[in-house]
């Protein structure tokens, strides 16, 4: 109870009282030796410090609850303890130890078909392979990544994985499909009322006109002013 207390505080965007939640739930699971549900808490206060920046605190509850999983065979609590580690090195800058942790946690979230967890830690090794520029690598993980969640109808993280590769996108030049990706991104944010991913889809359009404004000749329109089709970037792979 307290744990989803914690989860409604963090969607209306109050982290303070989120915080106080989920510390509540760890210390009552722990006076009752609920070890699954104390694990589950110190996920979501790793989750929490991620987002306010807090990476080292995020990354002591992150290994915690991982301790936690693993000693009590909670494979998704695996899968999403080392998930959250890699995108808190992916945040202080350590990528290859960002890609050993995604790797480890795509590799349980396979072997347990958990396909929430596999699409989201896809789109997250896309964000990797970007920032270690290996671009095409980074592409193939975020189409991937788009890929599993249509399959499982979760349009919040259609929209991630968009911005992911309207991100890669705009780095190789390629600024019709960066644009074309972030459109959709945004669509796809405002239909499921994500925030966070249509600010970042505004940004990236706003980026993608800068970049192209750099670099078209003289009296060719930018890019981002030209229309896009929503349904996605020019080269991604056909809906099977």
């Amino acid at each position: 109870m307290l744990n989803n207390l914690g989860h409604a505080y963090t969607c209306l965007g109050r982290d303070d009282d989120a915080h106080e939640q989920h510390r509540a739930a760890v210390a009552l699971a722990r006076e009752l030796g609920d070890r699954h549900i104390e694990g589950n808490g110190l996920m979501n206060l790793g989750q929490l410090y991620r987002r306010s920046g807090r990476y080292q605190e995020a990354r002591q509850h992150f290994e915690a609850s991982l301790a936690i999983a693993q000693e009590i065979g909670n494979r998704v609590g695996e899968a999403n303890a080392t998930g959250g580690l890699g995108v808190v090195y992916l945040r202080l800058g350590r990528v290859d130890e960002a890609l050993d942790q995604l790797r480890r946690s795509l590799t349980v979230a396979r072997e347990i078909d958990y396909r929430g967890g596999e699409a989201e830690t896809l789109d997250n090794l896309g964000q990797a392979y970007h920032r270690a520029g290996r671009y095409h690598m980074a592409l193939d993980h975020h189409r991937h990544a788009l890929t599993l969640a249509r399959k499982i109808g979760d349009r919040c993280l259609q929209a991630r994985a968009f911005n992911g590769l309207g991100e890669v996108y705009r780095s190789m030049g390629r600024y019709d499909q960066a644009t074309a990706s972030h459109r959709s991104a945004l669509v796809l944010a405002t239909g499921c009322d994500d925030r966070d991913e249509g600010a970042r889809a505004r940004t990236g359009l706003a980026d993608v006109r800068r970049a192209a404004g750099r670099t078209r000749p003289s009296g060719t329109p930018p890019a981002a002013s030209r229309p896009a089709t929503v349904a996605g970037p020019l080269d991604l792979q056909r809906r099977r």
